[in-house]
C-alpha cells in the first residue's frame, strides 16, 4: 500500500471529525495505475460510508483499485 494514498484518506477522514457521530470518521481514496480517480468520506451519520461508495463503484465494474483508511 502506498503511504501517500493512505495519508490522503486519513486527512480526508480528519476533516469530517465531529460530523459523523455516532459513527467514526472515514476517508477513502480510489487509485488506478498510480492515479487518484476518486476521493470520498463519511459525510454524516445515516448516509453511506466510503465503503458503500466503493461497493457501488465495484458493482458497476469500474476499473479501480480502492485503498481504505483503517
Amino acid at each position: 500500500m502506498d503511504s501517500r494514498y493512505m495519508q490522503l484518506a486519513l486527512e480526508n477522514a480528519r476533516m469530517m471529525r465531529g460530523q459523523t457521530d455516532p459513527n467514526p470518521a472515514v476517508g477513502c481514496v480510489l487509485v488506478k495505475d498510480g492515479r487518484v480517480v476518486g476521493i470520498g468520506s463519511h459525510l454524516k451519520a445515516g448516509v453511506p460510508t466510503p465503503k458503500c461508495m466503493r461497493s457501488e463503484w465495484l458493482e458497476k465494474k469500474l476499473p479501480v483499485a480502492p485503498l481504505m483508511s483503517p
